[in-house]
């Protein structure tokens, strides 16, 4: 049996891919059969999406709860002059 070559896909193409799994409401494995993928390509590019909003969702906290220290310093030190 010959190996299948390796394929190699852009980030925007797997944001796509992602997308689907999530709109579509069909399993990984269904979106990966339809599309001719491997379910463990699909799976993977599924988790590292989850991996990555968390990230973001963890930066983007940060930067809130720095904007809110800023204003809270910013407050203070106008009312002390």
């Amino acid at each position: 049996m010959e190996k299948r070559k390796r394929r190699a896909f852009s980030a925007a193409y797997k944001t796509e891919i992602v997308d689907l799994v999530r709109a579509s409401g069909k399993s990984i494995g269904a979106v990966a059969r339809d599309l001719g993928l491997t379910e463990t390509a699909v799976r993977a590019w599924v988790r590292q999406a989850e991996v990555f909003g968390v990230a973001v969702a963890g930066i983007l906290a940060v930067v809130r709860m720095m904007e809110t220290v800023t204003v809270y310093v910013a407050t203070n030190a106008a009312t002390r002059r």
